[in-house]
């Protein structure tokens, strides 16, 4: 198991028992599964617990620790174990509530209210668009204007799921701060796509790409599109 360079607050053990200053038992069905095949003795396996803190990147709770975990086990080769992540997801929903994302609606519909959108959210998607045309629009459902389709997500390439992601996590992210500096953008919008804007397979990509997210060779691009379009508005108003 790799060492993360950070001095733990507080012990958490799997199993009843009573929580008491600095020490929490934690058990629940995902958990089960990992008492039931874990190897170690003493420790989590590292792929039980990357799995672990992938799914809790689904709530604003902790994130950016949990966030900063994951990538730094992503670099010591953690893979997903997809039966506990689908066990935990499951049991996250009884413990923080589910998530109430719906994608099948209008567009005046599905976009709130309490964002002061500077300019249109579609014709920010093109100003910004890695490519001719915004990706999500190779994978919206035939007919619809924000709901997906599962089909053609999987048949895009990995290189094309990381644009598709990160042109949404520019867009939702100036939207929201559109006076941060460029460069915040990214960490403030990863952290909203995961929790608030993505589900199902698309947060599970995400995360289970956060490393590569965060490092992909288009985010300078996007952030030299952000600071063009700041430009371009700033000078006509």
């Amino acid at each position: 198991m790799p060492e993360l360079k950070r001095t733990p607050k507080d012990l958490d053990f799997i199993g009843p028992g009573e929580n008491s200053k600095g020490i929490e038992y934690f058990m629940h069905t995902g958990l089960q599964y990992v008492l039931d095949n874990n190897i170690d003795n003493t420790y989590v396996d590292l792929n039980f617990l990357y799995t672990i803190k992938c799914s809790h990147l689904h709530y604003d709770i902790n994130w950016d620790k949990h966030c900063i975990d994951v990538m730094f086990m992503q670099s010591h080769g953690a893979t997903i174990d997809n039966t506990l992540y689908s066990l935990l997801m499951k049991d996250w929903e009884v413990i923080h509530g589910k998530k109430k994302l719906n994608l099948n609606q209008d567009l005046k519909d599905f976009f709130t209210p309490h964002v002061d959108r500077k300019i249109d959210h579609d014709e920010l998607h093109r100003l910004i668009a890695f490519y001719d045309e915004p990706m999500f629009k190779k994978i919206l459902t035939d007919g619809k204007k924000v709901l997906t389709d599962k089909h053609k997500w999987d048949r895009i390439s990995d290189e094309d799921k990381m644009i598709c992601i990160l042109e949404e996590v520019y867009v939702t992210a100036f939207e929201r701060w559109p006076s941060y500096p460029e460069h915040m953008l990214k960490s403030k919008g990863i952290k909203l796509y995961c929790v608030s804007l993505s589900k199902n397979e698309y947060f599970k990509y995400a995360v289970t790409h956060m490393k590569e997210l965060f490092n992909h060779s288009s985010n300078s691009y996007f952030v030299n599109k952000i600071m063009r379009i700041k430009n371009d508005y700033n000078a006509g108003n």
